[in-house]
């Protein structure tokens, strides 16, 4: 059996249910910019990695980068509001979960398109931040990102697993399923 050194999590879809406030996030850029918002259910089977690539896809012509710092906006904005807040909700199981690998010694780290400074505040709200050794929260590819997550744990990419939710996200692990890494 191999031994692992390290666990590296997407966020959503892993550790936490956060599709209802990235909509509603999602929700009101398209307003903002004159289109009318999908339903729920539809707006599911067009959401890819990020909020971004999404929006994007509806014709929205601004960049990526801007789109994704509206989304931090909104996002915050839907989840803090002091009436109908939308909050993300934290899978019932992920804290013993990740309390029992830590205990088995094992570095943790999340990598998510999330940006950092949300993905942050969230794991700090559900009380899971302290588990983690590295938090990355960045909309750029994930497949470089666990690399160098590797490398900042002075671990090889082959000492790691990565748990994600999405087929981008298996395709982030595959990418470096040959890649060497010595620290």
């Amino acid at each position: 059996m191999k031994t692992y050194k390290c666990g590296i999590f997407d966020h959503s879809g892993v550790l936490s249910d956060d599709r209802r406030p990235v909509y509603e996030a999602d929700t009101l850029i398209l307003a903002g910019y004159g289109l009318t918002p999908s339903p729920f259910e539809e707006w599911l089977t067009m959401t890819n990695a990020s909020a971004g690539e999404a929006l994007t896809s509806r014709g929205i012509a601004v960049s990526k980068k801007e789109i994704d710092e509206l989304h931090a906006r909104f996002y915050r904005e839907v989840t803090a509001r002091d009436v109908n807040p939308v909050r993300p909700v934290m899978y019932l199981d992920a804290p013993e979960v990740l309390a029992a690998l830590k205990a088995k010694g094992l570095k943790l780290a999340v990598v998510s398109s999330h940006p950092e400074a949300s993905l942050q505040q969230e794991l700090a709200d559900y009380g899971i931040l302290g588990n983690f050794d590295i938090v990355s929260g960045d909309p750029s590819p994930k497949a470089r990102r666990l690399v160098d997550v590797c490398w900042d744990l002075k671990i090889t990419v082959g000492e790691a697993f990565f748990l994600g939710d999405t087929i981008p996200d298996l395709r982030s692990g595959d990418d470096n399923d040959e890649r060497p890494n010595d620290p």
